[in-house]
């Protein structure tokens, strides 16, 4: 009983979701008990009058009993009828609900979160695992509470006609409906390994499929295809020990259902021939008993699968109480702040890590300058990035815009501050002027194309197939590297927000195009504040002011000159690279 019961606690939530539609749920849930009940009445009226026209009796007795046969039947599959339609409208209603949550489950829980989880494993939860709670709810449900009226009913009915007939069937009725719980101690183990290992298939096939191009360019096809097989294999054996255990509950249950069958018949046939049961209601006992096994041998192959439809619902139910990386407030929007971007004393580590990435850093950048973070991979720079736009709080000191601590604005309003231009754009699979315009809806054409031609993209999206009205494709796989991150420039701008952060904005682009950005941004950057994370020598030299970061602290700061004509960290770092005339620093 305690198993029952917890895994009554797993699923109870998958009928919350249900909503404003769980009247409708229960009423589906009646209608659908009592088609059973009216089928059970068809099948034993039937069987009666079968046996009773076998005994003989007079055909003007039984009309009257055959037009109510009719009528029972024509309700029993209207019922039948009308309990799927509104199982399935209330299901899908629900899962469209559900997915629109989880949408917004995302937006509350931010890149914070998602950031460290694989994109595959995320879309199995939002497409496959919510898949699976409609199977319940639509195909899972409705058998379990048949399970547990229809046995009843036809218990009582079979006591009606012949008592002993109850008292030797019940046995075996309770029987069958323990099978999935007393065979069934490793169902719950084996539900979440098999939704696990197929999380980590589509997960291993999406990593294929997005990285395709790398996999050809390096000859990597044999370990991409090591990689899905270990996965594939990982969900074979999930899978089929699940299927070993659902034959054996299966096996038990048949042998159960004939030794049953098979008593019923003998006794029947026994109290028959003693006087005890007339004839005439022998039949109708024996199809009522079959009837009572019915759904008893359905919640068997449904109950196989309630296991793994609770993983899938753990999985959902692990998204929606996530506790977000940060919580927003709710006050009233602070009125036209300064744009000042200061850091102070900031210490940080990742959640998976207990390595600190940044360590008592403060830095401020105030309007109208442009800042470079500079340093190592692995110094802290793109965690500053994801700081300022709040993906997550440092673990000390604060990090505040016009002298505001970030925490202190509401979301909307901190989005309409701050802008970032990454390194790996993601381009949506839309026309490159909505593309543009993803942070600005109600942008003009025109307002798009200035956008564009600040950013050095006009001409290339001119040359394209249909201009601006161009379909970027998926991943815009036919856009090269430079292209999309002119795209992504562009959409910063379009969006004009008091601060912008060019993560590695510039690194895919040839020298050319980065000065003709770079004269555009010159034209708007008036009061902007900016902060460019690069390595390019050519960007930084342009830029007001250098903070030199190493192992998550600050060990320089200044000018490009100041710094360069001292013996300092920086004048260290880039040294090698201006003796070897290069453009890039490590």
């Amino acid at each position: 009983m305690k198993r029952v019961r917890e895994l009554g606690g797993r699923l109870a939530p998958i009928v919350a979701i249900t909503g404003p539609y769980r009247p409708m749920f229960y009423a589906s849930m009646a209608v659908g008990m009592a088609a059973q009940l009216l089928q059970i009445a068809t099948a034993g009226l039937g069987a009666w009058l079968v046996g009773a026209a076998i005994s003989g009796t007079a055909l003007s007795s039984l009309t009257p009993w055959l037009f109510a046969l009719v009528i029972v039947a024509m309700l029993g599959q209207a019922c039948s009828v009308t309990e799927s339609w509104m199982v399935h409208a209330v299901s899908w209603r629900s899962l469209h609900d559900l997915r629109l949550t989880l949408h917004d489950r995302f937006d509350e829980l931010g890149p914070g979160y998602l950031l460290e989880r694989r994109s595959g494993d995320i879309a199995r939860v939002v497409l496959a695992d919510v898949n699976e709670i409609e199977n319940y709810t639509s195909h899972v449900l409705p058998p379990l509470l048949t399970a547990v009226v229809v046995p009843i009913g036809a218990t009582a009915a079979i006591a009606v006609i012949q008592p002993v007939l109850a008292v030797v069937l019940l046995p075996f009725l309770v029987a069958v409906a323990t099978v999935p719980f007393w065979l069934g101690r490793h169902a719950e183990e084996q539900g979440r390994r098999a939704r696990t290992t197929a999380g980590a298939l589509g997960a291993v096939v999406i990593d294929a499929v997005q990285g395709l191009r790398e996999i050809v360019a390096f000859t990597a096809r044999d370990r991409a295809l090591r990689d899905i097989a270990r996965a594939q294999d990982a969900t074979v054996a999930a899978n089929l020990d699940h299927a070993r255990r659902l034959a054996a509950e299966r096996t038990v249950t048949g042998a159960l259902l004939s030794t049953g069958m098979l008593a019923t018949l003998a006794v029947g046939a026994l109290l028959v021939t003693r006087g005890a049961l007339d004839p005439a209601r022998f039949p109708a006992a024996v199809v009522i008993a079959g009837a009572a096994f019915a759904p008893l041998v359905a919640l068997t192959f449904v109950g196989g699968e309630l296991q793994r439809i609770a993983a899938c619902a753990d999985r959902v139910w692990t998204i929606l109480r996530a506790t977000p990386p940060v919580r927003f407030t709710a006050a009233p929007e602070h009125p036209r702040p300064q744009p000042v971007v200061a850091f102070d004393n900031v210490t940080f580590a990742y959640p998976s890590s207990d390595r600190s990435v940044l360590d008592g850093i403060s830095f401020t950048v105030r309007p109208g300058e442009t800042v470079a973070l500079v340093g190592r991979s692995g110094a802290g720079k793109s965690t500053c990035a994801h700081l300022l736009q709040r993906f997550w709080d440092p673990a000390h000191g604060s990090i505040s815009i016009g002298g505001i601590p970030l925490a202190a604005f509401p979301e909307q309003q901190l989005r309409r501050l701050v802008s970032s231009v990454p390194q790996d754009v993601y381009l949506f699979n839309t026309s490159i002027a909505a593309n543009i315009a993803i942070g600005k809806p109600d942008a003009t054409r025109d307002e798009i194309r200035v956008a564009a031609r600040l950013a050095n993209a006009e001409a290339f999206i001119d040359a394209l197939p249909d201009g601006f009205d161009t379909i970027a494709g998926e991943r815009a796989a036919t856009l090269s590297g430079g292209q999309r991150q002119r795209l992504a420039i562009a959409r910063a701008l379009l969006r004009d927000t008091p601060i912008v952060v060019f993560d590695e904005a510039v690194s895919n682009l040839d020298t050319e195009s980065e000065a003709a950005i770079r004269r555009g941004l010159a034209a708007v950057a008036a009061g902007r504040t900016t902060i460019v994370i690069a390595h390019r020598l050519s960007t930084i030299r342009r830029a007001d002011r250098i903070v030199m970061l190493d192992a998550g602290r600050v060990v320089d700061t200044g000018t490009y000159d100041e710094l360069i004509s001292g013996d300092g960290p920086f004048a260290r770092l880039v040294q090698p690279t201006l003796q070897h005339e290069s453009d890039v620093i490590p």
